[in-house]
């Protein structure tokens, strides 16, 4: 059966096994202290599953003992230390994870790695290494991180070359993760190489005399090789720094940085400004628009005006392809003021009119469209509509039914003809001015019967009718719409929400806890194993650490392409447990997931997006540090487990940032969190439905109402509606 087929057959199962009520209130949440013991363990896991680890060593530190199985007493341990490294006390997470040597039999293959980790970052590498070299003789879990932390103990040890020659391998033999294995091995020379061949200590003080240096065995030579270790890693961390390697956040070089400074004056303590506008362009080549306006907001302030002023058109572009409207509109209007005869200056102002508009500065928007139709020959239709538009964003209806009919008297045959009787129809239902408002839709119907979004115009003039008191127009347009569209977004509205006198959007069910039950059955996943032979996968889930069980599967299944979900609810396990963990609606997972990649795990969209839940790369690295995962591949996007895992927990994220609201954060998924938060403002006084329907970006616009449409479609258990 193809995978495309099994899909929908699990979106069947799912809707049958779980129900989210989108009306549903909001259960308010059980404080930790009244849960019993194995579930407060079950809320660490949680907590730890996503990345919240911060709030988990809060919560547990909050805890008294608990009366616990040795099974449970174990899990608590090991969680217990995890957080404690996690939160930089590494002395106390180093004897955390000694205490649970040979006692906790089913973690045995990972509690090596952390054990080590944790005792190396509370400084005895010597102890890491001798942990690593007795466990990881043979197969070992996580072999890339392992080869890692071997390498960096051997650096911080007493046999610094060792560590240096594993890292040079790593890069050869792990190229994805050359970015991070460069940071380690650079690390690991601005910490360790400080030392003799023999091992013996150099410090910054034993510069100062010759004597000195000789009291501590130390020649002035010695001293040299020190510093010169010191400028080569400065020399590298600089290049990388420039390259801008995806998933290393720009504080782990500054902070390198100010160590090699402390360790030798002479070199800087901040990149230069050239370094950082060179990396800039390093993130706008990879597409990270985003990043490069954040640094480039930074640089720009540390620059004089003579150099601002050099970077005017290169800085206004970066902030527009940034979404950073507001910014990109100051520098615009510098530009302008700065080369006002400027052969581009018609593009220029086109963009800085946008700019306006899209940060709600609609007043100079107006006036800068009104300035670019006075200085052309004859207006265009596009500056027409925009301006008819802009009235319209602005909430100035009148006006805009009036530039509305002057845009389509003056451009008959313009493409937005359609777009701009629609929108006038709108503006007149705004004003309380109903009539006009259906006749303008009746008009539609007769000038364009084969419009695409003609369902929109029948399904609003019975509305309109209906709130005219007309019941009898209303029942033979509703008729009409019903035959036509019967199974369109409209029509679910009407459904979940108009007949409940809801105005609101609909809200996320809130689900408090992950019980035991949620966990997915791994004997599905691996029906030739034993049961002993899963106990370590399950119990990687019960402690919540993702990242240990993906590596271990991928050994198991023995593949690094997870597409093969041999049995017919795998999938549907997986996307519930996961939802229930991230607290969202499985529902909408599925419903994004299929309009967004019609179930092909290996789809790529133009914009880069990829896999089932169509995440562009960049977003992936941006999941990737809030899981607090230690490595990330784009590539790895393309794994459907990896891709649900990372687009869950990024609705999760969109779901906390708009309170529950789905509309919301669904149209974010799409548009991006800075429209919608724009839009909200603008609109935050209208019914949703309105909201709805006066969203600006057409594809966005539509993609709400299809997501919604499966979203309702999953809540009542009839799978999806083409």
């Amino acid at each position: 059966m193809k995978l495309y087929s099994l899909i929908l057959f699990f979106t069947l199962f799912l809707s049958i096994s779980f129900s989210h009520p989108a009306l549903a209130k909001k259960e308010k949440p059980v404080s930790f202290e009244k849960l019993s013991s194995a579930q407060k363990i079950l809320k660490l896991t949680q907590l730890v599953f996503t990345g919240r680890s911060e709030e988990a060593l809060k919560t547990l530190s909050k805890n008294g003992p608990l009366k616990l199985n040795t099974q449970l007493k174990n899990r608590l341990l090991f969680i217990q230390a995890y957080l404690q490294l996690m939160g930089g006390h590494y002395k106390e997470a180093a004897e955390g994870f000694e205490n649970l040597k040979g006692k906790y039999s089913e973690v045995a293959s990972i509690l090596p790695y952390w054990s080590a980790r944790a005792e190396r970052l509370a400084g005895n590498p010597q102890k890491a290494l001798e942990i690593l070299e007795k466990s990881c003789k043979g197969p070992c879990l996580s072999p890339e991180r392992v080869a890692r932390e071997y390498a960096s103990a051997s650096c911080e040890s007493e046999n610094p070359e060792r560590g240096l020659e594993l890292f040079h391998h790593l890069l050869t033999s792990h190229p994805n993760s050359s970015g991070l294995i460069q940071m380690d091995l650079i690390e690991c020379k601005i910490k360790n190489h400080r030392y003799e061949p023999q091992g013996k200590p150099w410090t910054q003080d034993s510069v100062a005399s010759h004597g000195e240096l000789t009291k501590q065995g130390l020649s002035p030579g010695a001293t040299r090789r020190g510093i010169k270790k010191q400028e080569e890693a400065c020399h590298e961390l600089k290049k990388l720094f420039i390259e801008a390697p995806a998933g290393i956040p720009k504080d782990r070089f500054v902070s390198l940085l100010k160590t090699l400074h402390e360790l030798d004056p002479e070199i800087p303590s901040d990149f230069s400004s050239q370094d950082q506008l060179t990396r800039i362009t390093s993130l706008k080549n990879q597409d990270r628009w985003v990043e490069a306006g954040q640094e480039l907001k930074t640089v720009l302030q540390n620059l004089d005006e003579t150099s601002q002023t050099s970077l005017r058109p290169n800085a206004a572009e970066t902030f527009y392809k940034a979404r950073d409207y507001w910014e990109a509109s100051k520098q615009y209007e510098k530009l302008l003021e700065e080369q006002p005869e400027n052969a581009e200056q018609n593009t220029t102002l086109e963009k800085l009119a946008s700019c306006y508009a899209r940060s709600n500065q609609f007043d100079k928007a107006l006036a800068l469209q009104k300035q670019l139709a006075s200085s052309q020959p004859k207006t265009s239709a596009n500056t027409s509509y925009k301006i008819a538009f802009i009235l319209a964003d602005a909430n100035r209806c009148e006006e805009a039914v009036v530039a509305f009919q002057e845009f389509m008297d003056q451009f008959p045959k313009s493409t937005k003809r359609e777009e701009a009787l629609w929108a006038k129809a709108w503006c007149l239902y705004r004003l309380g001015r109903l009539k006009e408002a259906v006749q303008n839709l009746n008009l539609f119907e007769n000038l364009y019967p084969k419009d695409p979004y003609l369902q929109r115009v029948v399904y609003w003039r019975y509305r309109f009718l209906e709130m005219m008191g007309d019941a009898e127009q209303a029942k033979i347009s509703k008729n009409e719409f019903i035959e036509k569209w019967g199974s369109s977004f409209y029509e679910s509205w009407e459904n979940f929400y108009r007949k409940n006198n809801n105005s609101h959007c609909p809200q996320a069910s809130y689900n408090p806890l992950l019980v035991k039950k949620d966990f997915p059955s791994l004997s599905i996943l691996f029906p030739h194993h034993s049961p002993g032979d899963l106990s370590t996968l399950e119990e990687l889930l019960s402690l919540g650490l993702w990242e240990d069980f993906l590596e271990l599967y991928q050994q198991k299944t023995s593949t690094t392409d997870l597409t093969p979900l041999a049995s017919q609810d795998q999938l549907a396990l997986w996307l519930n447990f996961i939802a229930k963990a991230e607290n969202v609606p499985p529902e909408l997972v599925w419903a994004v997931m299929y309009e967004e990649s019609h179930f092909k795990p290996k789809a790529l969209s133009a914009a880069g997006a990829m896999g089932l839940m169509q995440i562009i790369p960049q977003t992936g690295y941006s999941i990737s540090d809030s899981l607090k995962l230690s490595s990330f591949d784009s590539q790895d996007l393309l794994e459907p487990l990896v891709n649900v895992r990372f687009g869950v927990h990024y609705l999760a994220q969109l779901l906390e940032q708009f309170s529950g609201d789905l509309v919301q954060t669904i149209a974010a998924y799409n548009a991006g969190p800075e429209a919608v938060q724009r839009w909200k403002g603008q609109k935050s006084d209208r019914p949703c439905d309105e909201f709805i329907e006066e969203i600006p970006y057409r594809e966005t616009n539509n993609y709400v109402k299809k997501v919604m449409k499966s979203f309702w479609n999953y809540q009542s258990k009839e799978g999806i509606a083409e």
